[in-house]
């Protein structure tokens, strides 16, 4: 789109000469045929209020008058055209400077509560992730620093909460992959977080495992909160493992 744009604007550039030129060239071919009007004006006034003019004069007098009639609408034209040119670019700037000032608030927005967020999970203090919005279909996300695979899986799920947080995002879903990279004491403060949207009225939705690895707190945090529990014997979601089987040749 921007580059389409751009192209718009290096025509509409090469048409705003073209159409300087050629006003220049109207404006002198109408000050030229008035010219003409003016002189055959004065003949006619020469020749009486009752003259006998041939029908080649008349003709060449309505030409001429139809020529400069049509010659002042195309200016007319033209300099509507400049007007509404220039308006243009006007409300271009207008929506880029709207544009720029939206982004900014936003990115200002997002970037404070994920190191809001971010503080929580590492009382020590550590970088936190940064958005750029660069334009409305442009952006730059990463943690200062830091491009582990743990640190990366963090930052989504701080802007997820922030997204959370700050929007009318109703919900929102994690699986426990997101958590695996992650220390113990780093997913425990997320567990709080997670809870802590309750009091938005909002859901989150997470898939988690490996739960007796985690402190107490952790795990009442957990208990009180799982509305589905899936184990292995007869707990599958829908009571049987449907990978268990004899292995066939078939294709």
């Amino acid at each position: 789109l921007y580059e389409v744009e751009a192209y718009h604007k290096k025509l509409a550039t090469i048409l705003d000469s073209e159409f300087s030129i050629e006003r220049e060239s109207l404006i002198a071919e109408i000050d030229e045929l008035e010219s003409q009007l003016t002189t055959l004006n004065q003949e006619l006034q020469e020749l009486g209020s009752t003259p006998n003019l041939s029908s080649e004069f008349l003709e060449n007098y309505s030409k001429l008058t139809a020529t400069i009639n049509a010659l002042k609408e195309q200016n007319e034209a033209y300099l509507k055209e400049s007007a509404l040119s220039k308006e243009k670019s006007e409300a271009d700037s207008d929506l880029k400077r709207s544009t720029e000032d939206i982004l900014l608030n936003l990115e200002g927005k997002l970037n404070s509560k994920m190191r809001e967020f971010n503080n929580i999970l590492y009382p020590d203090i550590r970088k936190a992730p940064q958005i750029n919005l660069k334009a409305h279909n442009s952006y730059s996300f990463h943690t200062p620093d830091d491009d582990g695979t743990g640190t990366k899986f963090k930052g989504m799920i701080l802007y997820d909460l922030a997204m959370l947080y700050l929007t009318n995002l109703p919900a929102l879903a994690h699986d426990s992959l997101l958590l695996s990279n992650i220390s113990y004491q780093a997913t425990e403060a997320l567990l709080k977080l997670y809870d802590r949207s309750k009091s938005l009225n909002k859901q989150v939705f997470l898939a988690f495992d490996k739960a007796s690895s985690y402190s107490p707190e952790a795990n009442k945090l957990l208990s009180e909160n799982t509305v589905l529990r899936l184990s292995s014997n007869g707990n599958e979601l829908y009571g049987i493992s449907w990978n268990k089987g004899e292995n066939s040749d078939e294709i």
